[in-house]
């Protein structure tokens, strides 16, 4: 008799004590081999009851990188951060009117106005990118538990 090693959906041919017929390969059935060690046991009750900082992170992270909607979110925090950055350059005049800056940077630096213009768009969209983000993972999350 062979065993199930297709795909799901898949229907094989078996032999079974010389009569042949077609099984529904669909439901792969699980090997499961019981752990009879309490040492074992112990051990893998004690890795889950503790979770490291690291663990934490990494199961952030891995939930980051496989959600488009959190990824957006996080670009949101990223364009929030440099319109913090630009405001900051902006309150420091190291950008700006009074920067002091000549040549090709006073040409891209010199215009306050625009500065201050674009870290209110990169401010309304990182928020509206969280927004997105957030609230389309949440619901995504409650519709499927």
């Amino acid at each position: 008799m062979r065993e199930y090693s297709g795909s799901i959906g898949v229907r094989e041919a078996w032999v079974d004590s010389g009569s042949t017929g077609v099984r529904d390969a669909a439901v792969p059935q699980p090997i499961y081999t019981p752990l009879t060690d309490n040492t074992t046991m112990a051990a893998i009750n004690e890795s889950d009851s503790v979770t490291t900082p690291r663990s934490v992170v990494s199961r952030v992270l891995s939930q980051v990188r496989d959600s488009v909607l959190l990824l957006l979110a996080t670009v949101g925090v990223v364009e929030i951060i440099l319109a913090g950055i630009i405001q900051l350059l902006l309150d420091n005049d190291i950008i700006g009117r009074d920067a002091g800056l000549s040549g090709i940077l006073a040409d891209l630096f010199s215009d306050g106005n625009t500065w201050g213009l674009w870290a209110a768009v990169f401010t309304i969209w990182g928020m509206g990118l969280i927004l997105v983000g957030v609230v389309g993972y949440t619901f995504v999350w409650w519709r499927r538990r």
